[in-house]
């Protein structure tokens, strides 16, 4: 079996949402095609949803475009995963999809956006994402192609934004996954707060965290005695 593939598709259209909106201090493809290469998917395909800057968010992140005139040929057996643009992923749900036990030739469905399917026909399924204007449209394309998985998809590790309302929501998120439960009290309710607080600030600044490690070290000199 070749590579597990994560195929990124367009989402229906909604308010203020896009995937070049940013979230955290990254534009969602970003977020989404660097989770996906840092937790063990080898090739990202990205379906083309117009403008010159969001290819070029894909392709600065690792990804590759995904056009019905460009398709993309795969040999072999592979697990396919299926997600819409307007996902905000952790790496644990990403890697969940990788190692989920499921049938050959059946499809798994979360809701009506997220596909997870392993087959030998995976030119088939790359077809039909480029066909497709959105992830609905692509369930429906492939649950001509193949028969449902007994079971649908329950993991969690994810969110999708459907409106502008979504992103501090999905950004407050995003900072709670970062507490551990094997933290210490005073690290869990205060240090840790007081960290994700001054982070969620500087997410959409300049701020690099090599500078923020220069303030600190700057502070801790001049605080010693």
């Amino acid at each position: 079996m070749i590579g597990p593939l994560l195929v990124v598709v367009p989402f229906a259209p909604f308010d203020g949402i896009s995937p070049a909106t940013v979230v955290a201090g990254l534009p969602l493809i970003t977020r989404l095609v660097r989770a996906a290469r840092a937790t063990g998917y080898p090739d990202v395909l990205v379906s083309d949803m117009g403008g010159a800057d969001i290819r070029d968010l894909v392709a600065s992140a690792g990804g590759s475009m995904l056009t019905p005139s460009r398709g993309i040929v795969v040999s072999g057996r592979c697990r396919i995963v299926v997600a819409p643009a307007n996902i905000v992923p952790q790496p644990r749900w990403l890697r969940a999809l990788l190692s989920e036990p499921i049938e050959a030739e059946r499809l798994y469905v979360d809701g009506t956006s997220v596909v997870l399917v392993e087959t030998a026909r995976p030119d088939a399924v790359i077809a039909a994402a480029a066909a497709s204007e959105s992830a609905p449209a692509l369930i429906g394309a492939l649950s001509r192609v193949f028969d449902k998985g007994s079971e649908p998809l329950t993991l969690d590790g994810r969110v999708a934004l459907s409106s502008a309302g979504d992103v501090r929501t999905a950004e407050a998120w995003l900072l709670r996954s970062l507490i551990k439960q094997n933290e210490g009290f005073m690290s869990r309710h205060f240090e840790r707060r007081i960290s994700l607080a001054i982070t969620r600030r500087l997410a959409t600044t300049s701020v690099t965290p090599n500078a923020m490690t220069l303030v600190s070290v700057a502070v801790g000199l001049v605080a010693a005695p």
